[in-house]
Formats: C-alpha cells, sequence, structure tokens
C-alpha cells in the first residue's frame, strides 16, 4: 500500500500557492482542522478562496486567516459568533458567496461525485437565485446550482491510517467525507495515526482512495459551543401579541413561542443555532415531537451526521 504519511501540518500544507481554492471541514467550532491552519498562518499565502459552513471564531479556525488577511473570499452558510468576518463583509472587504446550508453540501458532494450542475427548491424567489436558471418540475421552480471543488480539502478526523482511512467522532463529520472527495488533493490530520490494517474496514467513513496527505496532529483545542439556558420572558401584558401571531415588537422568546405554534403532533423538528433553540421551551404539553439538533449530538436516533442531508429540504 502507498504511504502517504507526512511529517507535520508544514509538510502538509507547504505546495498551498496563493490563489488557491480550500475546502476545511468544520461546523461551528466542531471538527476544525487546527493543525493546517495554523501551518497556513506561518506560510502567508494569500488571495484564499475558502469554502467552508461557517469561519470559526475571531480568535479560532478560518477566522484567524480573516485576520491576517490571506482569506479572498469566503464561500459558506453561515457568519456565524465571527465579528471580523461580519466586518469584512459588511464593509466589503471580503467577496462572500452566502448559501442555504443544504445547498452548500449538495455542491460539495456533486463536486466529488462528478455532477457539474443540479436543481434545488432552496432559494426560489430570493437572492440567492440572482443570474440563476430556474426551471419548473412537476409546477414547482426549481433552481440550478453548480458544483463546487477545490485545489485542496483540509479536513481533521478522529482516526486514520497510513493509507489515509479516516474516521470520525460524532459531529467532527459535518461536511469533512464529502469535500475528502471534491479536492484535487485532500490533506488529513487525525487524532490517532494507527497502522494499516487496524482499523475496522465496516467503520471508515472517508476511503484512503481520497486522500493523499495524512498526519498525526497534536494540541488540539477542540473548543466547543457551550450550551447557554435563558429563561422566557412571556408576560401577561404581551400573550395577546404572540397570539395574534403578530411578530411586531416581539422578543427572541416571544418569537419562539410564536414558531411553537407552527409545530403539530408527530413533526420532526430541526432546531438551528440561535432563537430556532430557544423553540423547544415552548412546545405545547399535547403534542409529541422529536427534535434534532444541526449544532450537536443528541444521541436520541438516526439522523444524518454529515451535512450531505438537509433538514430543511426533506419534505420539500
Amino acid at each position: 500500500m502507498i504511504n502517504k504519511v507526512v511529517k507535520n501540518a508544514d509538510e502538509a500544507v507547504k505546495d498551498i500557492q496563493n490563489g488557491s481554492t480550500l475546502m476545511l471541514g468544520g461546523f461551528g467550532l466542531c471538527g476544525i482542522p487546527e493543525n493546517s491552519i495554523d501551518a497556513l498562518l506561518r506560510t502567508g499565502v494569500k488571495d484564499l478562496t475558502c469554502i467552508s459552513n461557517n469561519a470559526g471564531v475571531d480568535d479560532f479556525g478560518i477566522g484567524l486567516l480573516l485576520k491576517t488577511r490571506q482569506v479572498k473570499k469566503m464561500i459558506s452558510s453561515y457568519v456565524g459568533e465571527n465579528q471580523e468576518f461580519e466586518r469584512q463583509l459588511l464593509s466589503g472587504e471580503l467577496e462572500v458567496e452566502l448559501l442555504p446550508q443544504g445547498t452548500l453540501a449538495e455542491r460539495i458532494r456533486a463536486g466529488g461525485a462528478g455532477i457539474p450542475a443540479f436543481f434545488t427548491p432552496a432559494g426560489v424567489g430570493t437572492e440567492v437565485a440572482e443570474g440563476k436558471e430556474i426551471r419548473e418540475f412537476n409546477g414547482k421552480s426549481y433552481l440550478m446550482e453548480s458544483w463546487l471543488k477545490a485545489d485542496f480539502s483540509i479536513v481533521k478526523a478522529w482516526k486514520g491510517d497510513s493509507a489515509g482511512n479516516l474516521i470520525f467522532k460524532g459531529t467532527a463529520r459535518n461536511f469533512s467525507p464529502m469535500m475528502a472527495s471534491a479536492g484535487k488533493i485532500t490533506i488529513a490530520e487525525v487524532e490517532e495515526l494507527v497502522p494499516l490494517g487496524s482499523l475496522n474496514p465496516n467503520d471508515i467513513h472517508v476511503p484512503g482512495i481520497y486522500v493523499q496527505r495524512i498526519f498525526k496532529g497534536s494540541n488540539y483545542e477542540k473548543r466547543i459551543e457551550q450550551r447557554t439556558v435563558s429563561k422566557p420572558k412571556i408576560t401577561e401584558e404581551n400573550k395577546n401579541i404572540v397570539s395574534q401571531k403578530t411578530t411586531v415588537g416581539l422578543d427572541k422568546n416571544q418569537i419562539a413561542q410564536r414558531i411553537s405554534q407552527e409545530l403539530k403532533d408527530g413533526y420532526y423538528v430541526n432546531l438551528g443555532i440561535g432563537i430556532p433553540t430557544l423553540v423547544a421551551n415552548f412546545i405545547p404539553e399535547h403534542i409529541n415531537v422529536v427534535l434534532q439538533s444541526e449544532n450537536g449530538l443528541l444521541g436520541i436516533g438516526p439522523f444524518p451526521i454529515e451535512e450531505n442531508v438537509d433538514a430543511d429540504l426533506i419534505n420539500a
């Protein structure tokens, strides 16, 4: 077997040139290729186009590359808690293409599968559709989106072997398997590098054929997004506002309560970060719903960990 092990992150990224397009795994603060990003900072490579769900935070993940102005363009679905990303976006200093999360995932998957374009209902009638072809299928409008590919895909896994086979842990898997197939060269950093034959073939998430370089990382911060709990503040005075189905003057808890009125018995409900998470506080006692989390692992049953299935599109 071909041995794909390289010494360290610096060796892995040394030939990434100015103007390269990179895919970087990670969702929020989970599954970020920390060592490789640090190595890119040291190289000083610039004018990068980075494809990633978001850009970490100001002092972590791709946010570090934004601070040093090494990123020319971001293709992502979420600005997140990154104030520098937001500032550069609003000031026009950074080119940004924001996409629905499922569209981003499918464009990456299409790139890896060799599918140049596909049609999706997400984004029809919004700014996302500007300049793109819209076609009707079975009486419904769909937007054409093109594949995404990269010069380099950089991912972080839990375990890997010398042939490049990878196993991820929990939600750290996120976009990484798809990105591994969509890069001309895929670089994988792993917490544990094991000898060939040590991994159970049934547990492998990314076959080594997609990985060209692999190294054992070190000193991972493995930051997590902390759970925050806020007590709902629904007063008698504004209960009528909520029941009248209006958003005038509503705070975030009132908005969440209003959304909860749309839930019906037997629904599967995907809770995004922020206000959507608060909806769980207001689920009526007489109905039974199944909650799915896009930014954490609930452990209550099967739901796609990879982002190749967007909960918004399941019933589209």
